[in-house]
């Protein structure tokens, strides 16, 4: 009972202290209020005491800014679907023929077009071998053209 009473007298007294300087407790809250919303170092400062060049570059620098974000955010969508892909290629590599590993691929991918590629070549490279005679060194030349 006791320890009731003395925490209702302390509570009395710091009610009395506001009441005292003659501010009410509710009247201070409202003026910290409006200085947080009138901050001479906030944007709503710095708009209202810009002429129109300032104003032109903040609207310059957030259109740069949205741009940016914008052009960051699709290369990060981008690397994230380019790795999906190589992780998906990796079938290329357990393939017994070049053709085999060029199937396993999606037909989308750019790794798809590098196996293509690189078959059409083998099938290239395989044709040319009936018809390339290969090319003699001078010296070669003349042991074969010399009398034995």
């Amino acid at each position: 009972m006791l320890q009731t009473q003395a925490n209702a007298t302390a509570v009395q007294t710091a009610a009395s202290t506001d009441t005292a300087t003659g501010i009410a407790p509710e009247a201070t809250a409202a003026p910290k209020a409006h200085e947080a919303a009138s901050n001479s170092y906030g944007f709503e400062a710095l708009w209202s005491g810009a002429d129109v060049l300032a104003k032109t570059v903040l609207i310059l620098l957030l259109i740069m800014s949205a741009g940016r974000w914008y052009s960051l955010a699709v290369k990060v969508f981008e690397q994230a679907k380019m790795a999906k892909q190589a992780r998906a290629a990796q079938a290329f590599w357990s393939a017994k023929t070049v053709a085999e590993g060029s199937q396993a691929l999606d037909t989308d991918s750019p790794f798809r077009f590098m196996a293509d590629a690189a078959h059409n070549a083998v099938r290239k490279h395989d044709g040319l071998m009936g018809h390339h005679r290969p090319r003699l060194s001078h010296r070669q030349q003349r042991l074969e053209a010399s009398p034995a």
